[in-house]
């Protein structure tokens, strides 16, 4: 099977999303994320998923020279050699792959999709009643033979079917540990909700947050595309409010900080005035009483010169 090559490629799928907006007549928003970021999203996926491709077939396993002269149909030869030279070999950009590639290997909980998303999953889902989807259940086993449904599955909700249908293997029937461990949680927090509630209305954008570890670009088990739930505007008004309220406190603080270094550096210019102005007097005391000293010995010195001239007469 050959491989797409081109950009061309990203802009027929992109009016392919398009073209299914305008024929549905889709709205603005589609469970909180607007149909501009899940197209600018998905264009974004589909051109590095192109330029993985790319690499795998014409850059990995041969050397740069190699490359260059290995130019797919389709491409610009300046585009080309740009990602060889620069983007493919900048040890940068090597050392981020590297380490998304361990990443990858960490994973424990790979889903099952296939090549549909999990948006889609949910979609069908969400539109295929559950009284059908028990029935092909029924109809599928490891043996090929019939199944009876578990009571306890037709009774789940929404959330807990999905993430079994995208963690479950479609042949095989296994889950990877960690899968496992989660779609227990998520049973026991259905049983939770019904003893609490009487009722589970808990959407998947819902109880993923709950029982799955946070992320903060995305909800864990969902995909890309929706976002974690943001907090309540009553919460956010609470918050802005108490943020103001120490804003005012430390602006409070601040001027009495500065009221109190204005103090101490006016009491502490009128000590140095006071120092200054009292050695400058004691200096002219010392000068004064200096002079007063030569005066008086210069006086005594006189009557001792005129009386020994009296005495010589």
């Amino acid at each position: 099977m050959g491989i797409k090559f081109g950009f061309g490629y990203v802009l027929l799928e992109l009016v392919y999303v398009i073209g299914l907006i305008a024929e549905w007549n889709l709205p603005r928003l589609v469970r909180g994320l607007s149909l501009r970021s899940f197209i600018c999203s998905q264009c974004a996926a589909l051109y590095r998923g192109w330029h993985y491709r790319l690499k795998e077939r014409y850059y990995v396993g041969h050397s740069i020279a190699e490359a260059r002269r290995n130019s797919p149909d389709g491409i610009d030869i300046t585009k080309w050699e740009w990602l060889v030279d620069v983007f493919w070999s900048d040890l940068k950009q090597q050392r981020i792959s590297y380490k998304n590639k361990r990443n990858k290997l960490k994973q424990t909980m790979l889903h099952s999709n296939g090549a549909k998303s999990t948006v889609r999953i949910l979609e069908e889902l969400m539109n295929t009643p559950q009284g059908e989807v028990q029935q092909s259940q029924q109809s599928k086993g490891l043996d090929g033979t019939s199944l009876e449904a578990d009571s306890e599955q037709q009774e789940d909700p929404l959330y807990v079917r999905l993430y079994e249908k995208t963690h479950r293997h479609a042949t095989t029937g296994l889950m990877e540990p960690d899968a496992e461990a989660n779609l227990k949680a998520l049973r026991e927090l259905h049983e939770k909700q019904l003893q609490e509630h009487g009722v589970d209305n808990l959407t998947p954008q819902e109880a993923f947050p709950m029982v799955l570890k946070e992320c903060s670009g995305y909800i864990r088990g969902l995909g890309a595309g929706p976002k974690p739930p943001k907090t309540t505007r009553g919460a956010s008004d609470e918050v802005r409010a108490e943020i103001k309220q120490l804003q005012q406190a430390v602006a409070e603080k601040e001027c009495a900080l500065r009221a109190e270094i204005e103090r101490v550096k006016q009491e502490s210019l009128e000590r140095e005035n006071k120092l200054r102005q009292e050695s400058i007097d004691r200096e002219n005391r010392l000068k004064q009483e200096s002079i007063e000293r030569e005066k008086k010995m210069r006086a005594e010195l006189m009557a001792e010169l005129m009386s020994m001239m009296q005495s010589s007469t």
